[in-house]
């Protein structure tokens, strides 16, 4: 598997980011992530939403792949359970439909 492209090319994304494609129902699908990412269980799913991205994050944006720049967290709730989540904290889009 390690001589396959990625579809990055030879880019590397930095420990915060991870790549998106967004569909025409507003999921967004995760396609890359970082080495970082990778390594731990921060995006186990496939979907940002079963991910917990923030639910506004694709608000505005059409059809496309985007570089996503996010900060993971994680909080202890009032009940003594633990939640989670993923804040995109930055956007870039790298192909789109117009």
């Amino acid at each position: 598997m390690e001589d396959l492209q990625s579809i990055m090319g030879s880019e590397v994304l930095a420990d915060n980011e991870c790549i998106v494609a967004l569909d025409d129902g507003g999921t967004g699908w995760i396609l890359a992530r970082s080495k970082k990412f990778r390594q731990t269980d921060v995006m186990p799913e496939c979907s940002a939403e079963d991910n917990g991205f923030n639910h506004s994050w694709s608000q505005g944006l059409v059809v496309g792949v985007y570089r996503l720049t996010i900060k993971p967290w994680s909080a202890r709730c009032y009940e003594g359970d633990w939640d989670c989540g993923i804040d995109v904290t930055g956007i870039k889009p790298l192909w789109v439909v117009s």
